[in-house]
């Protein structure tokens, strides 16, 4: 899985970087203030369907490891707990 960091341009959104690691991806857009694509969407998946419990910081806070489990899981992957 790649995560993409997009920032704000004159239309939207455009892409500033790709990066395989998410905690990357979380640094790089902290760095440009920018965002990673589909993150929101994502953590909002996960709170109504996958039980998360933590709110937006928290979600972003993940480690790659904990992150995977989530992604795994939305792909219909079996997952340990």
């Amino acid at each position: 899985m790649t995560y993409t960091v997009e920032v704000k341009a004159i239309d939207g959104y455009t892409t500033h970087s790709t990066h395989d690691s998410y905690r990357d991806a979380i640094d790089q857009a902290d760095m440009v203030k920018g965002r990673v694509a589909g993150d929101r969407e994502a953590y909002e998946y996960a709170k109504a369907n996958q039980g998360f419990g933590g709110d937006y910081s928290e979600w972003q806070a993940q480690d790659d490891d904990e992150r995977a489990e989530y992604e795994l899981g939305a792909a219909g992957v079996p997952t340990q707990e």
